[in-house]
C-alpha cells in the first residue's frame, strides 16, 4: 500500500480514528504515524502531500472547529479548551484569533 493511502487513517473524518474520540490527548508526530503504520518522517511528508497542510497544522483546525460548534452550544470556554486539548481558556481564546 502506498504511504499515501495510509495517511487517512490518521484523520479524524475516518471511521476508524482514534484523534476522533480524544480530541483532548497531546497526538504527537509518532503517535499519527504510528496508527497509519508508517515512520515518522514517511508519515509528516505523506500527509503533508495528501492533505496539503503539516499534521500539526490539521489537528490545529480541527480542533478549532471543534471549539467553535461547541461555542455556538454556548458552552463554557474552559470547558471546552479542555475537551479540545488546550490547556487553558487563554490558549484557546489565542488560537480562536490566530484562526480568524
Amino acid at each position: 500500500m502506498k504511504p499515501n493511502a495510509r495517511v487517512p487513517k490518521a484523520l479524524p473524518e475516518h471511521n476508524g480514528c482514534r484523534q476522533k474520540e480524544q480530541p483532548e490527548k497531546d497526538w504527537t508526530l509518532e503517535d499519527l504515524a504510528s496508527v497509519s503504520g508508517m515512520s515518522r518522517s514517511v508519515f509528516a511528508n505523506g500527509f503533508r502531500n495528501a492533505v496539503g497542510v503539516t499534521p500539526g497544522s490539521y489537528l490545529q483546525r480541527w480542533r478549532i472547529g471543534l471549539a467553535q460548534k461547541a461555542l455556538l452550544q454556548e458552552r463554557s470556554l474552559k470547558l471546552i479548551a479542555q475537551e479540545v486539548g488546550y490547556g487553558s481558556e487563554a490558549a484557546l481564546s489565542r488560537a480562536l484569533r490566530r484562526m480568524h
